[in-house]
């Protein structure tokens, strides 16, 4: 069961940040943040504030109880965030409106994939998480969730 758990990062942001405080012009700013690289894939959960949403229990009961979901998310960074920091975000802001919503980011933090609210189910998320590891990685996705498993299941 532990290695079906998806172990979500709290953040309140998922931009990079520069590494100076100086001002620079609109088009000197996406310049820089083109070269940031992430280590994996990041794949953002943008919460809805109700706790009484029937699309959010279903993502955490059957979505992300899903085996090969819980799974392929541990090629991703997941990260947590709620729909307030969401809107504050450059980067997820433009990337949908509603929520729960989930957001593919490559490693270049260019959105691959998002899927909003009633849209999410569990192929669609696989679906999305090997369009979004095609090009981060060598081996498929399939491959590297198959063999994860295999691995676990020998332990």
């Amino acid at each position: 069961m532990a290695r079906l758990r998806i172990n979500w990062r709290s953040a309140q942001s998922v931009a990079p940040q520069a590494a100076s405080t100086g001002e620079a012009a609109e088009g000197e700013e996406t310049k820089k943040s083109s070269t940031f690289r992430a280590e994996k894939p990041i794949l953002v959960f943008v919460t809805d504030d109700d706790p009484t949403n029937k699309t959010m229990r279903k993502l955490q009961d059957v979505v992300f109880a899903n085996e090969q979901v819980g799974l392929g998310a541990k090629f991703f960074d997941t990260v947590k965030m709620t729909a307030g920091d969401a809107l504050q975000d450059r980067i997820i802001s433009g990337a949908g409106k509603h929520t729960p919503r989930l957001v593919f980011l490559r490693r270049d933090y260019t959105v691959q994939a998002k899927l909003e609210n009633r849209q999410i189910s569990g192929g669609k998320v696989l679906k999305a998480m090997k369009a979004a590891t095609k090009k981060e990685y060598v081996t498929s996705f399939e491959k590297m969730v198959r063999s994860y498993r295999k691995l676990l299941d020998e332990l």
